[in-house]
């Protein structure tokens, strides 16, 4: 078991990381979008609603705030939390990356590689600055 645990020190890290990725994402959304390799006209999500920022944003959020649990547990439980969440991350982000292929019915090849690169930055920015909030 893990001890000496500043779990103030992980959430703020934690918020930094899901701060600047909300805001990343939601930049690279309106370029994905300008560029026009996001569709408009592609259902996602259980009412099949066409894709927008503020989804990305609440997506992005959610998945980094249980990320964060998971990194809280791992903090509390085991002696090597950085190195354990690093294999974490790096799973957790290789399956996401099917995500859009399968979740989203009959998506273009192309908005599904460009949702993919919404990914890249959440997976990035909590992996460093949790891993770097134990060191």
């Amino acid at each position: 078991m893990a001890s000496n645990v500043n779990y103030s020190k992980i959430l703020i890290a934690a918020g930094k990381a899901i701060g600047i990725a909300a805001v990343v994402n939601a930049v690279l959304f309106f370029i994905l979008f300008a560029a026009k390799l996001i569709d408009p006209h592609v259902g996602v999500g259980p009412a099949n609603d066409p894709i927008n920022v503020v989804a990305v944003i609440i997506s992005t959020v959610m998945f980094m705030a249980i990320g964060t649990v998971i990194f809280l547990l791992l903090a509390r439980f085991s002696q090597n939390p950085a190195r354990i969440f690093t294999w974490v991350c790096i799973v957790g982000f290789v399956l996401t990356l099917a995500n859009p292929f399968l979740g989203i019915p009959n998506v273009p090849t192309s908005m599904a590689l460009a949702i993919n690169l919404l990914h890249i930055a959440p997976a990035y920015l909590l992996w460093r600055f949790l891993t770097r909030s134990v060191a």
